[in-house]
């Protein structure tokens, strides 16, 4: 890929700082090189990788945070970036990832009762089910099943052998210790934007629905159970476990290997900190930490 330093200016609507040079690489800053993208996420590494690199050559571009002072050599050229990161992702998706035909693989199983929109790529060895619906541009992945009656929002990425819509874990007992299924007659529905990752399972709902909200993004080895209900633009990371009839509100982080007890409520904005055990509700905007996870400190309100 080769592109000039103003398209990808111009692209994000903002200014170009030096010379338009030609860019047909992305780099982190430990590989920085003639021709590379990189970025310089907050203040503090900018002022150490000018102050390291005062004597760079070669052509690159950076994203920046912040305006140089006006008294500091800057050898290459850049673009000042309210939020590089977020810029760098936009930059890369937008010039530096090959854009794949959508396709429907010949080895995948797929109901004639399901709906599949436009623009979806199913991979191959998927199952999906009777009355399955699949919204327009999404991907599923390899091996991926999907239960009867489960609901695939648009623009949706379902990794590899994950398991959505399947039973969940619920039984009720004889007298004599006998253990009986319930049934579970209800759904899982995944909203638009959403990313699953590989080996996850969602069950379905009890009698309702199990939901996922609108561009939350799941890690990978997760396991939502049956009711759960997880708002928008949350994320969960690798390996967590939400239990039964769990809620998440929107915009909260869950870190990794995080337990939530049947039923728990985790409000809006909140922070679940990695290996903590939530056994209680957690308040609006709480940072919580620890086994059994405790309040720690709060997210200011955005």
């Amino acid at each position: 890929m080769r592109i000039f330093s103003q398209e990808i200016a111009a692209f994000l609507g903002k200014s170009l700082k030096g010379e338009n040079i030609t860019i047909d690489s992305v780099c982190s800053l430990q590989s920085l090189q003639t021709g590379g993208l990189a970025y310089i996420k907050n203040k503090v590494v900018w002022e150490q990788f000018l102050g390291n690199n005062s004597s760079l050559t070669g052509k690159c571009l950076l994203l920046i945070p912040v305006v140089p002072a006006e008294n500091k050599v800057v050898p290459f050229s850049y673009i000042v970036s309210e939020n590089p990161r977020l810029d760098f992702a936009k930059v890369v998706a937008e010039f530096f990832v090959e854009k794949k035909k959508a396709s429907i693989s010949t080895e995948a199983k797929i109901s004639p009762t399901a709906v599949i929109g436009h623009n979806v790529s199913i991979g191959p060895f998927c199952i999906i089910g009777d009355n399955v619906t699949i919204g327009d541009g999404s991907v599923i992945g390899n091996n991926v099943v999907l239960h009867d009656g489960v609901t695939i929002g648009r623009n949706c990425k379902i990794k590899g052998f994950a398991s959505i819509g399947d039973e969940g874990f619920g039984f009720a007992q004889e007298k004599d210790g006998t253990w009986v299924r319930i049934p579970h007659l209800g759904t899982a529905v995944i909203e638009d934007d959403v990313e699953i990752g590989e080996f996850c399972t969602v069950c379905r709902g009890t009698l309702d629905e199990t939901r996922i909200g609108q561009g939350t993004k799941i890690d990978d080895h997760c396991h939502i159970a049956h009711n759960v209900c997880i708002g928008k633009n949350v994320i969960i990371t690798a390996c967590v476990e939400l239990s039964g009839s769990a809620t998440v509100g929107d915009q909260s982080w869950i870190g990794p290997n995080a337990s939530v007890l049947n039923g728990a409520r985790i409000d809006s904005q909140s922070l679940v900190g990695i290996g903590s055990v939530v056994i209680r509700n957690v308040g609006r905007n709480y940072h919580v930490l620890g086994n059994p996870a405790k309040k720690i400190g709060v997210t200011e309100e955005r």
